[in-house]
């Protein structure tokens, strides 16, 4: 028997599926196998993330995703890992859209055997390593070709941490080596400076007051702080006298700029409705909104999940994050504030009264500083689940 463990990665939401595949590698006498097996699409984004495997084995319809976009999104993580689609029908056209932009193979369930899937997945490793072998021409990227992701948060109310959550994430993000923009599109001062210790000599004011043609790429990265931890920074207008009001356009236009200055733009959205957080709103691919446990910020967070819907946002890409500022005896239930709200909830994060503090007296996020692992290592989840569901879009 070969001793090298071949590790595979299993997207099946169908229990009875997935112990079918786990028994027919396990009839194995000629390799081992080790089957991971997660049931939605947000957990195995993580897995990917994290963990080291050899192939990835797929049923594109899934809980929280279906069709071509599940597929799209494991590529996303795994250029260089083999990838084998489920399907139902051995005509299946979306399957075999699927091996045209990069799948192995597909599988249709009811006629896989051991031996077959066997085969199939050393069939598809040995593949992959062959055209990792070989040279491969690539075009030097274009500034157009570089369009980063787009994630908006937007607080159910103010004073629950929407721009904690926010800036911890982008410092995450730029931890694992990804171009990130935290960009605090507000007309007035908002509390990134506070937070990341930082008074900037350039804002959004001066950009503002051009019109919205003169704004260009290279303008937007003069106007960046590089932040220690990794991440860029374009603050909002910083006191009273500098106050102005959003353009629609120039919002548009910031936001197509930074995103292909990026991998990841991050949007502190003040929660007061405006045409231009409508227009930053609908450029998002993903957005969560940042609440606490109290009944009243929840209220006021279906508000603002049933606003964005009405100006043409996707509900299906809002998510919520849940933010324990008070530890309670009786905690609301998580599925309780699910119904509530009518979104996915992508996590809560710990109480983290003191880490908070000192956080905001030195400058330095808990992201940055490690002052609390629990808070890190829940709001290192729920980024990857956020990246995870946000939605493919071309500009």
């Amino acid at each position: 028997m070969n001793d090298k463990i071949i590790r595979v990665l299993l997207l099946e939401d169908n229990s009875g599926d997935a112990r079918l595949m786990n028994e027919l590698l396990k009839e194995s006498t000629t390799s081992q196998f080790d089957l991971i097996h997660v049931e939605r699409l947000t957990d195995a984004l993580i897995k990917l993330s994290k963990e080291k495997f050899d192939v990835v084995i797929i049923d594109l319809t899934v809980p929280d995703s279906s069709g071509f976009e599940t597929f799209l999104k494991i590529r996303s993580l795994t250029e260089d890992l083999p990838i084998l689609v489920l399907t139902g029908s051995t005509e299946d056209e979306l399957a075999e859209k699927t091996i045209q932009e990069g799948a192995q193979d597909y599988l249709v369930k009811g006629q896989v055997t051991s031996s077959s899937l066997q085969r199939a997945i050393k069939f598809s490793i040995e593949r992959q390593k062959k055209k990792s072998s070989e040279p491969v021409h690539t075009p030097k990227k274009t500034q157009s070709d570089l369009k980063g992701t787009v994630l908006g948060f937007i607080g159910a109310k103010g004073g629950v941490g929407t721009t904690t959550v926010a800036i911890n994430m982008g410092i995450i993000l730029a931890k694992e080596k990804k171009r990130v923009i935290a960009l605090e599109l507000m007309p007035n001062h908002g509390s990134f400076s506070q937070l990341l210790g930082h008074v900037p000599s350039e804002n959004l004011k001066s950009i503002l007051d051009l019109d919205e043609t003169q704004i260009d790429e290279h303008l937007l990265e003069q106007k960046l702080f590089s932040h220690p931890a990794g991440l860029k920074v374009l603050f909002s207008p910083q006191s009273a006298h500098e106050t102005k009001e959003i353009e629609p356009e120039h919002a548009k236009k910031i936001i197509n700029h930074l995103r292909h200055l990026s991998d990841y733009l991050i949007i502190d959205f003040s929660n007061y409705p405006s045409q231009a957080t409508k227009e930053g709103i609908l450029l998002c691919h993903s957005v969560a909104l940042v609440s606490d446990t109290d009944i009243t910020s929840i209220n006021a967070g279906k508000f603002i999940l049933d606003l964005i819907s009405s100006w043409g946002f996707n509900r299906g890409h809002a998510n919520a994050i849940i933010v324990n500022k008070i530890v309670s005896p009786q905690p609301i239930k998580q599925t309780d504030i699910k119904t509530q709200l009518g979104c996915e909830i992508l996590g809560m994060i710990p109480t983290a009264t003191l880490a908070c503090n000192i956080s905001q007296k030195s400058g330095e996020p808990i992201a940055q500083s490690m002052l609390d692992n629990n808070f890190v290592e829940q709001i290192t989840q729920i980024t990857h689940k956020l990246c995870g569901t946000a939605t493919i879009k071309v500009f």
